[in-house]
């Protein structure tokens, strides 16, 4: 019998979703699901969820929704949650707004496991104080004073939006273990975590290299933060790797709407392109990953996908076994930041069925050699946008400076936006993990 906190994976919640419509309510939630890594066909999924619905409404009532599906889209049993503050109308047996949302994904397997988490959850949802402790999660500060005090010593806080909060508790609280999901952080308070994304975009570019007919390709960036200079770069090494001719064209979403951005791109006769490596609950759409823009809808070629479960799991084996301690760092002024990659397990690139073979191969191969640590994207001579970064063929940059990478490759074709050109919601989180080369540009 699985616990449903087994089940809910942290990066498939979301407390502050606005769907219209039932139909975007349910293609939020999927697309919630689809962040733990549990499902390896996320439209033959979607279709299971959408087939269920079809049969009557998981809308149970008192705002509760608690759709499911079971089928061969789903590898591991998963369970997403969803908050919608303001209500949704998803044809609820009472006819009420429906507020929480509880999606289900099962494999195909015998042991019904959807009906177990179901039964479980129904008993849960009977409690009114547990629904509206839900429904009413205000702010981190608020949450995580909560976690503790319900006698939780060991809380990850998953995004660097959480990291103030979590050094707060972790000084008012020292007995408890504190993980924030962010880069280049020197607090030894708490430590940090984060994945090696760049060796999934070093992939993703290698196959966009590869099948480009022009040498074209669009990179969508998000927020200009420590960490995504990483990912730029990699994408645009992994490219000019198998097509030496290759351009990548970069532009900043926390500046231009997509919209706007896909524009300028079909221009420029730019067809496949990077970009968020996953939508948002408050989103709909195939626009993520590496797709290739046509003009009925993209097709999806490839999508980075984050392990978080593998990461928990050994954290928390870690301090079960004791070794904790034994990662605390030997300066006193150190931080601790576990930053892992594809040999892990916690990174990986999903492909599509439809990619050619022989590239399929190279990247599987690729893949291997860098799990290996027989291949470093950032090795060998190294060229930036200004002039040589690394002038030795037989080293690798290193991890500091990975994270703190403040240059863009030779081609890649754009630059760091300015602090002022920022939409102003980016501020704030560029002001707290922002490359430093943005304030000198202000």
């Amino acid at each position: 019998m699985m616990r449903i906190t087994e089940l809910l994976d942290v990066r498939s919640i979301s407390l502050d979703a606005a769907p219209k419509s039932k139909k975007e309510a349910l293609d939020m939630v999927v697309d919630l699901m689809v962040r733990s890594g549990k499902v390896n066909d996320v439209e033959g999924y979607r279709k299971l969820v959408y087939a269920r619905e079809e049969e009557s409404t998981t809308g149970i009532g008192e705002g509760i929704a608690i759709p499911h599906g079971k089928g061969d889209a789903v590898d591991r049993p998963g369970l997403a949650a969803m908050v919608v503050k303001d209500g949704v109308d998803f044809e609820s047996l009472d006819e009420e707004p429906a507020t929480l949302f509880f999606l289900i994904a099962a494999p195909n397997t015998e042991d019904n496991v959807h009906l177990d988490v179901l039964s479980k959850l129904s008993m849960m949802l009977m409690d009114p104080e547990f629904t509206e402790s839900l429904r009413n999660a205000g702010t981190a500060e608020e949450f995580l004073e909560r976690a503790v005090a319900e006698g939780n010593n060991l809380i990850f806080g998953t995004s660097p939006y959480f990291l103030k909060a979590s050094l707060k508790t972790a000084v008012e609280h020292p007995d408890v273990r504190i993980l924030n999901c962010s880069l280049n952080t020197a607090y030894r308070s708490i430590r940090t975590y984060y994945a090696r994304m760049y060796e999934a975009k070093f992939l993703m570019g290698a196959i966009a290299g590869a099948i480009s007919s022009n040498g074209k390709l669009g990179y969508i960036a998000d927020y200009p933060v420590w960490g995504s200079t990483a990912s730029i770069n990699a994408f645009a090494l992994g490219a000019k790797m198998v097509n030496s001719s290759a351009q990548v064209y970069l532009e900043w979403l926390t500046v231009k709407p997509e919209e706007e951005i896909h524009k300028d791109f079909q221009k420029k006769d730019i067809r496949f392109i990077s970009g968020r490596d996953n939508l948002s609950p408050s989103e709909t759409g195939r626009h993520f990953g590496l797709y290739r823009a046509d003009d009925d809808s993209p097709l999806n070629i490839a999508m980075p996908v984050w392990h978080w479960g593998y990461f928990y799991e050994r954290m928390i084996r870690n301090i079960m076994n004791g070794s904790w301690k034994d990662d605390v760092p030997s300066e006193a002024t150190k931080g601790l930041n576990y930053w892992w990659g594809m040999s892990t397990g916690i990174v990986d690139v999903f492909c599509s069925r439809h990619l050619p073979i022989g590239t399929a191969r190279l990247i599987e191969l690729l893949k291997k050699t860098i799990c290996a640590g027989d291949f470093n994207p950032f090795s060998g001579i190294l060229y930036s946008q200004t002039g040589v970064v690394q002038k030795d063929k037989d080293e690798a940059i290193s991890p500091e400076k990975i994270m703190r990478m403040d240059w863009l490759a030779e081609n890649v074709i754009g630059s760091f936006p300015k602090m002022n050109d920022l939409k102003e919601k980016a501020k704030p989180m560029v002001l707290l993990q922002g490359i430093q080369c943005l304030e000198e540009k202000s």
